[in-house]
């Protein structure tokens, strides 16, 4: 992972909560092509929709090894008084400190802590 690189919405949980969150950006980024970054990116768009509605419902996405194949991470969203989504809390590392599991794992205590900021904003749900 490099700070400061530029990369799609569609690899990362972040990107996907982003994605799954915002109608008219999802809308805009279906109609590309989904680029490989490893062999686990998600490339059918199909099977990249039911991700995106499974973290909708869900509340949080997790992803391991798709931007980087020794890296995993869990986002939950943040939202406005809208209720729009803001952005994305994340936790990120080494796909060895973190499997798919001990993501799973986070991911409740990570949806917490989202809610938090969302209504530490003063942003009701």
């Amino acid at each position: 992972m490099h700070v400061g690189k530029i990369l799609p919405l569609t690899v990362g949980s972040a990107g996907r909560v982003l994605l799954a969150h915002d109608r008219e950006l999802r809308e805009e980024v279906a109609g590309r092509p989904l680029v490989a970054f490893t062999r686990s990116t998600v490339t059918d768009p199909t099977v990249f929709r039911h991700l995106l509605e499974q973290a909708r419902v869900e509340g949080y996405a997790v992803t391991v090894g798709e931007r980087d194949g020794a890296g995993a991470s869990v986002s939950a969203p943040v939202f406005d008084p809208a209720p729009e989504i803001v952005g994305a809390l994340t936790i990120s590392g080494p796909r060895l400190r973190m499997p798919e599991k001990r993501c799973r794992e986070w991911a409740q205590l990570l949806v917490a802590a989202a809610e938090q900021v969302t209504l530490g904003g003063r942003y009701p749900r």
